[in-house]
């Protein structure tokens, strides 16, 4: 059986895309793909099909993925600080304040 290849329209060249809705209106695999070939210069989710992200899931090894732990709607005391300095240290290629392991 052969399935078909993931698909998302043409992008402009550096777009990134960001999801803080739905996570099953992402096409994960296709995701992954853009991420890979190039066609996505970075993504940000804070939400997946299936949450919590299984350990085993291809995104983790993303490249150009941040993955956030489902929290856009909800910002707790100090959320504006910690994304300014985790954006910050990922700009001076520094580690991340709060980074998961998914092992």
């Amino acid at each position: 059986m052969i399935l078909p290849t993931p698909t998302i329209p043409n992008l402009t060249p550096g777009a990134v895309f960001i999801n803080v809705g739905r996570g099953a209106t992402v096409d994960e695999t296709a995701l992954r793909q853009a991420l890979d070939d190039g066609r996505l210069r970075a993504a940000s989710i804070d939400v997946t099909k299936t949450e919590p992200l299984s350990s085993d899931s291809p995104l983790w090894d993303a490249p150009n993925l941040i993955i956030t732990p489902h929290v856009a709607g909800n910002r707790p005391i100090g959320a504006q600080r910690l994304v300014a300095s985790n954006i910050e240290a990922l700009r001076l290629g520094q580690a991340l304040i709060n980074q998961v392991n998914p092992s």
